[in-house]
């Protein structure tokens, strides 16, 4: 690491990647993705940081997440209180990392692949049972271990975080999610969409604060956690909902009144926040509307010359396909809204 960088040091980076593994819906082989680290900084407030600043992105995506979290440490004392060997325990781990896939018949299974005697693999699988009815402050009167308390105080003060920023509501603790990787010494985390449409993470992160000591070659201590999202998945996630935003709250549609449609676009853009796009292309009113539906435009005004000697517009509903004489004087009086049945803004 440049040792000119003055820390806490925060980064970021967007570049293709590649993984290895199965590939799915949602999990590709080659990806586009995104990394937000902080190097410098101890205290858990930093993975508060960029777990809410997760909730903050895929708000503004309109998507709703949850974001599974763990502690390296909690999951690592309590394989040590169960007497798992070391030399044995990145495996397990690797088990317990998929038991919400296969389940917990699924994991013992697995262990056994791997060379867990079936005595350790029922200890593993029955420690497990039990940990599922624990909440973090209940860890370390189950588990006498100086890791399992470490990793326990950290999760607390992460909770305590969560909270005050308003987002642990939308977290979930879950003792066993391990990130699989045996680079994180820390909180672990994993970012799930709410609706199921994708069910493998669609972001992921956590705390390694060996990794760059180990790439240095001096073997020492760098407090570093990091976040990261697949762009890939996002967008399949956004291409996957039925809703796709708006180009504009309302499309006019002039029939021979180009002069008149002008001044109307020109009147709701200066005097309301409606987002008004005018026909410019001379396309035929079917055509027209064929473009208002494609760009989700929910409202259309259409201005004839009939309509305009009676001094009203045709207001149509794209999504019910109704529509309703309104008087020109409500768009100069800022009322149009009254008309709208889906809520727009003026």
């Amino acid at each position: 690491m440049n040792p000119n960088l003055r820390l806490p040091f925060k980064r970021y980076e967007i570049g293709k990647v590649f993984r290895d593994g199965p590939i799915k819906q949602g999990r590709f082989r080659e990806f586009i993705q995104c990394d937000v680290d902080i190097v410098g900084v101890e205290s858990v407030m930093a993975e508060a940081e960029l777990m809410s600043m997760a909730f903050e992105l895929f708000r503004t995506l309109n998507l709703e997440i949850s974001i599974q979290y763990n502690n390296r440490k909690l999951l690592n004392g309590i394989l040590q209180a169960i007497n798992i060997p070391t030399e044995l325990t990145n495996d397990v781990i690797l088990s317990l990392d998929k038991i919400e896939k296969i389940g917990i018949d699924g994991v013992r299974k697995d262990v056994l692949e791997r060379g867990i005697s079936e005595e350790m693999a029922d200890t593993i699988c029955n420690t497990v049972l039990s940990c599922l009815k624990l909440t973090i402050v209940d860890f370390k009167e189950a588990f006498n271990n100086q890791l399992v308390a470490d990793g326990v105080n950290e999760l607390q003060q992460l909770q305590q975080y969560l909270i005050a920023l308003g987002i642990n509501e939308n977290t979930i603790f879950n003792p066993f999610l391990a990130r699989g990787l045996t680079m994180y010494t820390g909180t672990v985390y994993e970012i799930f969409l709410k609706d199921g449409s994708i069910t493998s993470s669609i972001g992921s992160g956590g705390r390694y604060d060996n990794i760059i000591g180990a790439f240095r070659g001096d073997s020492m201590n760098y407090p570093t956690v990091g976040i990261s999202f697949g762009l890939d998945v996002i967008y399949a996630a956004l291409s996957q909902k039925e809703t796709i935003s708006s180009t504009a709250d309302l499309f006019i549609i002039p029939l021979g009144t180009e002069l008149q449609c002008l001044q109307i676009a020109q009147q709701l853009r200066s005097t309301t926040s409606l987002k008004v796009e005018l026909e410019l292309a001379g396309r035929k009113l079917k055509r027209a509307l064929n473009y208002a539906n494609k760009e989700n435009i929910p409202y259309v005004l259409i201005v004839g010359e009939e309509e305009l000697s009676a001094e009203t517009a045709m207001l149509r509903n794209m999504k019910e396909g109704s529509e309703m004489k309104v008087p020109l004087s409500s768009l100069k009086n800022n009322t149009l809204n009254k008309y709208f049945t889906t809520p727009t803004t003026l």
